[in-house]
């Protein structure tokens, strides 16, 4: 049962997981020096002025080099916002976990 629910999570969210997984090997890639392209700040590009979130593609190579003081100094939010990911991914998967497992009212 556990497989088939996870088949399913992943069907149901596809798009979402597919864009972080091609994300995540991006910056695998990065990580090992192989020189690939990532998405740049788009506020940074248009207003020529830093953001909050300016930085993250710098602090996840550093944390995948286990460089967590360089990780912190290219942006601290990077502690946030991993976290606040993988607990929300856990949340949804167990929700949709829940109801899966709800029997059918329209029985009645």
């Amino acid at each position: 049962m556990a497989m088939r629910a996870i088949k399913k999570y992943f069907l149901r969210n596809r798009l979402l997981l597919s864009i972080i997984l091609i994300y995540t090997v991006l910056l695998v890639l990065k990580a090992l020096g192989v020189d690939v392209w990532l998405p740049g700040c788009l506020v940074s590009e248009l207003t020529g002025h830093t953001c909050f979130g300016c930085g993250l593609n710098r602090a996840a190579i550093h944390l995948l080099h286990l460089d967590f003081r360089q990780a912190f100094v290219s942006n601290p939010l990077i502690y946030l916002y991993v976290p606040l990911i993988i607990g929300w991914f856990s949340y949804d998967f167990y929700n949709f976990r829940k109801k899966l497992n709800q029997p059918d009212n329209e029985q009645d």
